[in-house]
Parts: C-alpha cells; sequence; structure tokens
C-alpha cells in the first residue's frame, strides 16, 4: 500500500499553477479580495484582446498590490512593483476605472 501511495503522488508537495494559485490567493486579505478579482478579471479581458498571456499585463503580484493600495492616481499606481511607464500608459487609466468601480 505504500508504495501505491508513493506512485499515486498522495503524500507529493503540491507544485505549478494550482500551488502557486493558493500562494498568493493566501497574500490578499479578505478586504482586498474583491478588488483583486475585479483586477484580475480585467487583466482576463485585456490578455484575451491582446492574445497574450494575463501575466504579460500584470503579474498577480502587481494586482495584489494594487488591490492593498488602491492607488487613486497615476503618480500613486507608478509607485506599484511591475507598473513601468509603458504599463502605466497603456493600462494606467483602465486600472485606476477598476478600482475606482469598486469603491463604495
Amino acid at each position: 500500500m505504500g508504495l501505491r501511495k508513493a506512485l499515486d503522488g498522495a503524500d507529493a508537495p503540491r507544485t505549478g499553477r494550482k500551488a502557486r494559485k493558493a500562494r498568493e490567493a493566501l497574500a490578499v486579505s479578505p478586504a482586498d479580495q474583491p478588488l483583486f478579482d475585479a483586477l484580475r478579471g480585467w487583466r482576463t479581458g485585456e490578455a484575451r484582446r491582446q492574445h497574450v498571456p494575463p501575466y504579460v499585463i500584470f503579474p498577480d503580484r502587481s494586482l495584489i498590490e494594487m488591490a492593498a493600495l488602491k492607488p487613486g492616481s497615476l503618480a500613486r499606481l507608478a509607485d506599484i512593483s511591475g507598473v513601468g511607464e509603458s504599463k502605466l500608459t497603456r493600462y494606467g487609466e483602465a486600472v485606476l476605472a477598476v478600482i475606482k468601480g469598486m469603491e463604495g
């Protein structure tokens, strides 16, 4: 039975995409989760329009930081890791619109 269990990988640590998503989900506070989900939804749509993987638009860590900091201006958005001048110009207004749209 022990060999069978080892072959099934039942005790193997989680790796890959699912494990990474689980770790990142833990990094988002419950209060920030709705905004993070909205930003991910926007990013997914943008990535589909451009036919690129979502991480090319922004990595999850940038979205997590956006959800936590809730920048209200392009200058504040520029302070977030992964938001360079090019991405700020290309996506800044759209990101701010998502953030503003989630404010009550």
